[in-house]
């Protein structure tokens, strides 16, 4: 198996950032001036797996398997895996039976490290009970025989060197050096030497090679505790490669990549907001308990959510580019590279919902504002209850973070400034008609009548029984309008 990684443990806990940051600020006149970088680095995806078939193109969700293969599994160049009598001797071997599951090592350092790659991106990781000990790093994966990533330990070069390695899609089989014990089993941070090392093999398995970087990422080539697990960039990395977690669901692959396939947000009442993607920002650290991350992976992703309302109102959709700035390279000689996360894409987003002819289609769309800068649709009225989607698309082939805010303000319906809304608010606004009024606050009278505002800066706006009744309502409320005209004539 040719290594695609290996972490070099005399600069574990080097202090070779420092040095680096003085470095860059050095160059920073000559690398300010280079384009924004897409970071990260890729060696590619998979294209096939066990446990899901093709995984169509870049930017797809995908189904991967794991296994951990048996004690005296060949690794060749090292010898045989010795993995799971290293587990149990240094965290436990619990009843010491056949189903790995049971072990104290398995639900504390082994599956979250994989899980945590499921948790901020497109990827389902599965375990795969069954692995036939063939030589590790020499065969595909396949369903109740061994997993498309497999896992086991030998000796490597003990204390020191390589603490593990990985080799290249679609053998990109994980070994740990089981000869460095003291590293492996120290239990500072919830064993996070264990955890961020196994993490970093997991994102080679994944195609992300190792690169160089001002920040502390989870693929740089030495081993780094001042942080747990994977850090934006190796976010953004993944989410290139096979989409962000709305890109699947607890069944499998499932791209809400149309209006049919539209991830479902619920209902959306007024005084309501619903965001997305709020744990990307401006700064460069993502701890474990970050998941909230979403984003456009290229030209081929495009992504549609949908939200019911029940009630007229006021819609806004705000959708805002967002990441933190850092140089970075691949990992080796070159310049680094200014990469502005929240600039690499530009966004556009349109709306979709019913129409008062029948149906539904595009109500609204915004690709005016400048790359890095949000794209708005405001004060958009709703009058008809249903479903509405909201879409949105990239302008190139780079990953672009976002974050996706919706939120309904209650109409107005105190046309006459005297606290509540009642009759005297429809003859206010039938003096106002055509003017200062429309029919959408025809319809926002006909919802909150009878309704007193509360102290609160949002009104609570009653649910209308049917769009029918709003519709009868206006029809009466129009014909009484007119017979007192008449009557003033």
């Amino acid at each position: 198996m040719t290594a695609a990684c290996e972490i070099d443990v005399p600069s574990r806990r080097a202090s070779h950032r420092h040095w680096l940051t003085t470095l860059v600020i050095l160059i920073t006149v000559t690398c300010w001036s280079a384009s924004s970088g897409s970071a990260f680095v890729s060696n590619g995806r998979w294209s096939f797996t066990a446990g899901g078939g093709a995984t169509g193109l870049t930017g797809s969700p995908a189904t991967l398997t794991w296994s951990i293969v048996p004690d005296n599994t060949f690794v060749p160049g090292l010898g045989s895996s010795d993995l799971v009598s290293f587990l149990d001797s240094n965290f436990g071997a619990g009843d010491g039976g056949g189903d790995l599951q049971t072990r104290p090592w398995f639900d504390e350092i082994i599956k979250p490290s994989f899980d945590r790659w499921t948790e901020i991106s497109g990827l389902i990781f599965k375990y795969e009970e069954n692995d036939d000990g063939v030589t590790l790093g020499s065969f595909s994966g396949a369903l109740g025989t061994r997993g498309d990533v497999r896992l086991g330990g030998t000796l490597i070069d003990g204390p020191g060197g390589t603490d593990a390695q990985a080799g290249f899609i679609p053998n990109s089989d994980i070994t740990i050096d089981t000869g460095d014990v003291a590293f492996y089993s120290d239990p500072a941070n919830d064993f996070r030497n264990f955890r961020n090392t196994l993490m970093h093999e997991i994102g080679h398995s994944l195609g992300l090679a190792h690169l160089d970087s001002t920040a502390d990422f989870l693929l740089e080539p030495a081993f780094d505790d001042s942080f747990d697990g994977v850090q934006i960039d190796d976010i953004r990395g993944v989410q290139q490669l096979y989409g962000d977690k709305f890109e699947r669901d607890e069944l499998g692959p499932n791209p809400n990549n149309s209006l049919a396939t539209a991830t479902q947000l619920g209902s959306l009442s007024t005084g309501q907001i619903i965001s997305l993607g709020m744990d990307a920002g401006a700064i460069t650290t993502v701890t474990p308990g970050q998941n909230d991350f979403v984003s456009i992976a290229n030209l081929n992703d495009v992504d549609f959510f949908s939200f019911s309302i029940d009630t007229v109102g006021v819609l806004d959709v705000v959708v805002t580019p967002t990441g933190p700035n850092y140089f970075e390279k691949p990992s080796g000689p070159g310049s680094f590279s200014l990469t502005r996360s929240s600039q690499v894409s530009d966004l556009e987003v349109e709306l979709y919902g019913p129409l008062a002819e029948g149906g539904s289609g595009l109500l609204a769309s915004s690709d005016d504002a400048p790359i890095g800068l949000p794209e708005s649709l405001m004060n958009e009225q709703v009058l008809l209850p249903g479903t509405y989607t909201v879409r949105i698309a990239g302008s190139t082939n780079l990953v672009q973070l976002y974050q996706l805010r919706l939120s309904l303000t209650a109409l107005d319906s105190d046309f006459d400034g005297d606290g509540d809304t009642d009759g005297g608010d429809f003859l206010a606004w039938q003096r106002g008609f055509g003017e200062t009024l429309t029919p959408a606050d025809l319809a926002a009278w006909s919802a909150a009548y009878g309704a007193t505002p509360q102290a609160s800066p949002t009104l609570a706006v009653p649910e209308p029984t049917s769009l029918a009744g709003i519709t009868i309502s206006f029809i009466v409320l129009c014909s009484l309008w007119k017979a007192q005209d008449r009557s003033n004539r």
